[in-house]
């Protein structure tokens, strides 16, 4: 973070970001836990496709440009939460809560506070989060997998759009974790 490098963390590597404290995070980077994913609200792991949806106001670089995609979650803590409600707050106003699941029937932009039915969220975190950055936007955790849909063929429902083999949806974010890295240089 520190070193201005991008960080990300999924699913596990998630939760051991938010432990450390480096994910939401602050400014000092004071390494103080602020948040945690809890148990899931269903009381069982969640092996399912979900619709994400971005904060286009984020400074995240993972997810620069980003609207929506679907991707599955696998998870049996996946609940974001934290023990003061103030602080959604502040990192919903500073582009923190990065990624939400959303009703995937519904025009973009449309993640809201108010958390989903299940399974839309799987997992029912708090106003729907999927995933937060920290500050500066380097460092990056979700528990959903986007290197589970690095290929079309991949997708949940990949034989009745194109059935062409190609790219997946999952691949936006890392394409911008090296874009930025080679602005870098």
């Amino acid at each position: 973070m520190q070193a201005g490098k991008p960080v990300i963390g999924i699913c596990n590597g998630f939760q051991v970001l938010v432990k450390m404290g480096l994910l939401p995070g602050d400014e000092e980077v004071s390494l103080t836990q602020t948040a945690s994913l809890a148990l899931n609200d269903s009381g069982h792991y969640e092996n399912r496709w979900a619709t994400l949806e971005f904060d286009p106001n984020s400074p995240c670089i993972w997810t620069k440009g980003l609207t929506r995609m679907r991707v599955p979650v696998r998870h049996g803590e996946g609940k974001f939460v934290t023990d003061d409600r103030e602080l959604l707050d502040h990192w919903a106003g500073s582009g923190q809560l990065v990624v939400r699941y959303v009703d995937p029937s519904t025009d973009y932009p449309s993640a809201g506070d108010k958390v989903l039915t299940y399974p839309l969220s799987p997992n029912q975190s708090w106003r729907n989060i999927a995933g937060v950055c920290d500050p500066t936007g380097l460092v990056f955790g979700l528990m959903p997998h986007p290197e589970a849909n690095h290929s079309t063929w991949l997708g949940a429902t990949w034989t009745r759009e194109s059935g062409e083999h190609g790219e997946g949806e999952g691949m936006a974010i890392f394409h911008n974790a090296v874009e930025y890295a080679r602005n870098l240089l």
